[in-house]
């Protein structure tokens, strides 16, 4: 045959139908600082990896989510309240005449620490409405701020009000330091008002200021981090409730080095992470406090 003017031609196919499941994930940046805003952006592709347009109607019902958890563990498809808040829009770019979409997000960071990031695109037709980006999760680290860093530099102090019998506490820079690796905590389980390295604490006897009395009898949930610094006598007892069913908190453990320990050998199976700490790192906050601490 004879080509008719203008032919041969190029053509560009354009899919409009986007393939949820091929969502990607491009712009995270893998360090961040408390406080200060992240972005990212969703593209899309069709079932064939190909670039995809997104129609009016898929914008119109478009839903993502983001959450935030320590590394290694699960995200809960279950609890909407720990979602990160994140701002959404859909900024165009043009290309080869077509206008593709991406999807960013922008959020803040509330606490340093080592973190994943789960992000999904909800779904209409998948039975638990959630399709995770490909790669999903990322994990990124959130540096502390300038108001954090000087926290760090600042003296233990202690209130001697507070004090109670047998009172000793790790140093400000060994917490700050767990926090940087695995996140910042929320509860401190074992603390009197002059050991309580949170805000929110747990104390055996009620003093003012105490969330709630014997940390045995509360309830460990799942969303809180909690730091578990124990009196030696009820660290079995402490690796009893961690093996149960109904601990759904991520615990963060602070115990003496003792191998041949019973407790010792539970807690460390459990372990998704240890890190051992020289001695030198414990603070005599109680006259009667151990003697040997330092050692320790």
């Amino acid at each position: 045959g004879i080509h008719t003017m203008g032919s041969p031609t190029t053509l560009t196919l354009t899919s409009t139908a986007p393939d949820i499941s091929k969502c990607q994930v491009s712009g995270l940046q893998r360090a961040h600082v408390k406080g200060e805003r992240g972005d990212f952006i969703i593209t899309f592709r069709d079932a064939f990896g190909n670039p995809s347009v997104q129609t009016p109607a898929f914008r119109a019902t478009f839903r993502a989510g983001v959450q935030l958890t320590a590394p290694g563990v699960k995200m809960n498809e279950r609890a909407k309240t720990d979602e990160l808040e994140f701002q959404g829009k859909w900024v165009d770019e043009h290309c080869d005449g077509a206008v593709r979409g991406v999807y960013q997000i922008s959020y803040v960071p509330s606490a340093h620490g080592a973190f994943a990031l789960h992000v999904w695109v909800d779904s209409t037709t998948k039975e638990d409405g959630r399709v995770m980006a490909e790669d999903s999760p990322f994990e990124f680290g959130v540096h502390a701020n300038a108001s954090d860093n000087a926290r760090l530099v600042t003296e233990d102090v202690v209130d001697r009000m507070g004090v109670a019998a047998g009172d000793y506490k790790v140093t400000r820079e060994l917490f700050e330091d767990v926090q940087r690796q695995w996140g910042e905590c929320t509860i401190d389980a074992f603390a009197s008002a002059a050991t309580a390295m949170l805000p929110t604490f747990w104390t055996l006897n009620h003093v003012d200021g105490s969330a709630g009395v014997n940390a045995f009898e509360q309830k460990w949930k799942y969303g809180e981090r909690v730091w578990a610094h124990p009196p030696l006598e009820v660290l079995g007892e402490l690796a009893t409730l961690l093996q149960h069913k109904d601990r759904e908190s991520e615990v963060i453990v602070c115990a003496p080095n003792r191998p041949s320990s019973d407790w010792f050998f539970k807690i460390s199976k459990m372990a998704d992470k240890k890190k051992k700490y020289m001695a030198g790192k414990l603070v005599k906050v109680a006259d009667d406090a151990p003697p040997r601490i330092a050692e320790w």
